[in-house]
């Protein structure tokens, strides 16, 4: 990374920053044909911005980021082509190019040059006139104008979100402290792994019948019992000063669960405890890397997770038969909609797992090859590998062509990894489980993508798998320095290839 890039990416400040959070494209809407071709566009977008149309006009306070496929004909193409062009949101991609992400000034002058430069001149004058004057004005190369042009809004917001996002302070003691994480650590003992007894804990009972079903309630209820023991002594135990903890009951995938919920000054922070096979699990509300520091966080980790985890009688376990120590980095925050921080930090994960196996699998922690293989420690991982290597190289000249954004862009991912086979290693109930629900193979994976495309943005995230539980928060943060300097060295590349790219297109 250059000095100038540097200086000019971390300068900015959360205000000028734009935090975008893509959505698809919507769906075609029949209807508008009439009063197109009636009352002309400009009917059509008053009636669109009358009617809440996602491309032209957003929540107070809220940067919406859009993708327009630019690939479309037709009619009804050209009426949601011509309202993006023409929106709030559409608007403000070519000036935000040029002032944040070229660092020049948005002047009249800089606006022709610039579309100079793109070669899309032309195009911009036909769409013009068709803003301007109505469909018909614009002549018969209208819809490929507006390809053009469409396209190249594509290639810029998506150079906005990259040098936004990359550009990003990289923190001074944990590596990005703003990128949002979820933590799973999890708690067991000879009952619930079945060592002792030989009857472990299972959540799933579908498939059980007559005894088999009698054990497994017996087993989860001598879970829910360890499980209010814990939440007793944690109702019970000293609190960080100014701090009120409210316990209650609630369950999460039809299991029992406990939830205890801290507040104070600043926002509420929970976190939760429920079953898993063979274990105790908990789950963190989704915090900041740097938030995971905080002195009131700090204490309940050490505190009321792991140190009463243990005078409830509860173990960690490190081996692949733990229940996992897995953490989930939330996309916004990491990639901020760009398909470049994205495939390039993917592209990093795979090609470098050997080391991340040497990191995360040394003693006394395993390599997971059950639950989160590798794709290159896959049979045949060679060839699967490089087949992964492929698409990524094409998802990634798509997104610099104007062609896919990030949804689109993991759906394609998704669609490749979830017909990887399994591990010669996954036991015959796994085997048999994928062989039900092919769709849970993307699930058992060390890098875990079933969530990227979730329908609440919220929720979007890629989970690490490959991960066996901590021992203490001490560790944790040892695991999120590790994952946060992987992701930073790909914003590094990123910015370097970047800068080489625009340099390019505009000399």
């Amino acid at each position: 990374m250059s000095p100038s890039q540097h200086e000019q990416r971390t300068d900015r400040t959360d205000g000028t920053r734009p935090a975008p959070a893509r959505g698809p494209a919507p769906a075609e809407r029949t209807g508008l044909l009439g009063v197109q071709s009636t009352l002309g566009n400009t009917a059509v977008l008053h009636l669109l911005r009358q009617g809440g149309h996602p491309y032209t006009a957003a929540p107070r306070g809220v940067a919406v980021q859009r993708f327009m496929e630019p690939t479309g004909s037709g009619d009804a193409w050209q009426a949601e082509a011509l309202a993006y062009v023409q929106s709030d949101h559409g608007r403000k991609i070519l000036p935000t190019y040029l002032k944040q992400t070229l660092g020049k000034e948005d002047s009249k002058e800089a606006r022709r040059e610039l579309l100079k430069e793109l070669g899309m001149q032309k195009a911009a004058a036909i769409v013009s006139r068709a803003v301007e004057n109505g469909p018909a004005a614009a002549g018969p190369d209208l819809d490929k104008s507006l390809a053009t042009v469409v396209r190249n809004l594509n290639i810029m917001e998506q150079e906005n979100v990259t040098a936004a996002k990359a550009g990003e302070s990289p923190g001074q003691v944990v590596p990005l402290p703003k990128v949002l994480v979820g933590t799973e650590f999890t708690f067991t003992d000879g009952t619930l792994n079945g060592t002792v007894g030989g009857n472990p804990l299972r959540v799933d009972l579908s498939g059980l019948k007559g005894r088999a079903v009698k054990a497994a309630e017996a087993a989860i209820g001598y879970a829910t019992k360890k499980m209010d023991d814990w939440a007793l002594k944690v109702a019970s135990a000293p609190l960080p000063k100014g701090v009120a903890l409210a316990v209650t009951a609630t369950d999460i995938k039809g299991q029992a669960a406990k939830r205890f919920t801290y507040t104070a000054d600043s926002a509420p922070w929970w976190w939760e405890i429920t079953m898993d096979d063979g274990c105790l699990e908990t789950r963190t509300a989704p915090t900041s890397v740097g938030g995971m520091q905080a002195g009131h966080v700090e204490f309940i980790i050490r505190r009321h997770i792991f140190e009463l985890a243990g005078k409830s009688g509860l173990h960690v376990d490190q081996s692949i038969f733990g229940g996992g120590g897995h953490i989930s980095v939330d996309s916004e925050s990491a990639f901020g909609g760009s398909v470049e921080l994205f495939v390039k930090s993917m592209r990093m994960w795979e090609e470098q797992w050997e080391k991340w196996v040497e990191r995360f699998g040394a003693a006394p922690r395993e390599k997971d090859t059950v639950n989160a293989p590798w794709t290159g420690d896959l049979p045949q991982g060679e060839t699967h590998l490089r087949n992964v290597q492929e698409l990524l190289t094409e998802i990634l000249a798509d997104a610099h062509q104007g062609n896919v954004d990030l949804p689109g862009a993991v759906r394609r991912l998704q669609a490749h990894m979830v017909a990887l086979p399994l591990h010669r290693d996954a036991t015959q109930n796994l085997r048999e489980k994928v062989a039900g629900h092919p769709e849970d193979r993307l699930h058992y994976q060390a890098v875990n993508l079933e969530h990227m495309n979730a329908d609440s943005a919220g929720s979007r995230r890629v989970e690490f798998r490959d991960i066996q539980a901590q021992q203490g928060y001490d560790q944790l943060m040892g695991d999120l320095r590790h994952i946060g300097d992987l992701l930073q060295d790909a914003r590094y590349g990123v910015m370097d290839d970047q800068e080489a790219r625009l340099a390019e297109r505009h000399p």
